[in-house]
This record gives structure tokens, sequence and C-alpha cells, in this order.
């Protein structure tokens, strides 16, 4: 097929199909401006692209007997995302997973009644520990392993900060991100600002006590 000018392909189904000699694996619709192109294999399994009004784009997936129908960008550069809008991330899995090179280092997860928090919360994981929204009582949440141990919370018009537990746990403000190096701590157990005799870990004896009756 040659020509020193256009080719053009009217058909008046509305349809230009291309097949494997037994089943249509490639269905450009002109009439309704989408493009199909099926499984081989099974050809109930799919990938579609629809323009609609106003240049609206879907590329729609779809496996007809499991939902494993995934959509993989490969690049061998940068993938870049420019919106004149906002961009939305919609994972019905809750689970919204942050890799690097195939290694994963962070998860974004919208909660449902797990680790303590209420649904609709947002978990920010990491391999160090996790960061909870909790948004139903205005508050950040830490958690390791599944466990709350500190909350940050908004009330009234105090900012407050708390340990989780029986209120016989403490605060601990060290010297550095790293170090094991006490400065001081808020004690719940003693209820009192208290001050160690030296910067160690694990030194229970304090020069100073500060407490209110």
């Amino acid at each position: 097929l040659g020509s020193t000018g256009d080719v053009e392909i009217d058909p008046d189904s509305g349809n230009v199909l291309f097949g494997d000699g037994s089943n249509t694996i490639v269905d450009i619709n002109v009439a309704d401006a989408k493009l199909t192109i099926h499984d081989d294999a099974q050809v109930a399994n799919k990938f579609e692209i629809a323009v609609g009004n106003n240049g609206e784009t879907t590329l729609t997936s779809t496996d007809t007997d499991a939902a494993v129908a995934h959509i993989n960008v490969v690049a061998d550069g940068n993938i870049t995302l420019d919106s004149a809008g906002d961009i939305v991330l919609d994972a019905d899995g809750q689970d919204i997973t942050l890799k690097d090179g195939g290694t994963e280092y962070g998860n974004i997860r919208l909660n449902v009644n797990a680790d303590g928090m209420d649904g609709n919360d947002l978990i920010l994981s990491s391999s160090r520990g996790n960061l909870g929204l909790d948004s139903s009582h205005g508050m950040a949440v830490f958690l390791q392993s599944g466990t709350q141990f500190l909350y940050l919370e908004h009330s009234s018009n105090d900012a407050q900060i708390y340990p989780a537990g029986d209120g016989a746990n403490d605060i601990i403000f060290q010297d550095g991100a790293e170090s094991s190096n006490e400065v001081f701590r808020v004690d719940g157990a003693l209820q009192a600002l208290a001050m160690p005799t030296q910067n160690a870990a694990g030194n229970n004896t304090n020069t100073g006590i500060l407490s209110f009756n």
C-alpha cells in the first residue's frame, strides 16, 4: 500500500479491525473515538483508550475473570505529570507505595480501623516508624510496629504533646537526632521535669526534679 498523498480509511460501520485470522486484536472505533487492543490469548481481556467530550481521555484495562489487568509504565528516563488542574490518586486498595529500585521505603495508607486508628485516617509509613493523621480527633499519632506511643493534639486554644499509655510513660529530650545523650525528660510516673546527673542513656539518677503539687 503506497500513496504520494494521504491514505484515507472511511468505514461505513465505524470500525477498522485488525485480526490474527481468528480473532479481532485491534479495533479502531472512529465513530466513538476509541482504540481497543485485545489479549490475543484471551480476547475478552483488553485495553482501551477513549476520547470523549472536550478531549477528556480515559485509559481502561479489563480482566474479565480476575482483577490483574495492571497498567505498567516503564520509562528509560523520567516520568513527568504536569496538570493544569489537580492530580488525583484514587487507590481502592487503600495503599500508595513508594519504591526506589524496586525496594519499598515508604507507604501512604488510608487507614480503616487498624493500629488503633479510626476509619478515614491517613498513615504515612517508613522503615523507621509511622505517622498517623487522625482526622476525627485533630491529632498526629506516632506509631512503631502498630503501637501508638506519642500524640500531638490541638485542644481548644492549646497544643498538647503526650505519650500513649497509662500516664507513667516519659517524654525524653536528647541532644541530637541519633544521640543517646539525654538532656531532660518529662517523667510521667513522677509527674515532674527530671534532669540526669550525666548525659548517658538509661541513667535514672537525677540532679534536679521540678515538680508541682
